[in-house]
């Protein structure tokens, strides 16, 4: 007999094991930080190669834009000596 409690799928292994897989709303959360680690994965991956073709062709660094904000970076760091 199933209850409304049993959310939980059972699963056979190739050793014939079964093991208990547990569906959760964690899941859904859990897939969707995945994908977002993917697609950080596959930013940093064209940032490298970016990179790599601008340093092989001999061009300069580009110039970068450092924001600061009021109370964050803005002088409240001390030199290091």
């Amino acid at each position: 007999m199933r209850t409304l409690g049993s959310t939980k799928s059972s699963k056979v292994d190739p050793r014939g094991t079964v093991m208990t897989q547990h569906h959760t709303p964690d899941d859904a959360l859990q897939a969707d930080l995945e994908a977002l680690g993917e697609q950080f994965e596959a930013e940093e991956r064209e940032d490298r190669r970016v990179d790599a073709e601008r340093r092989r062709k001999g061009l300069p660094e580009p110039e970068r834009d450092i924001k600061t904000y009021p109370g964050f970076a803005d002088g409240g760091a001390t030199p290091r000596n």
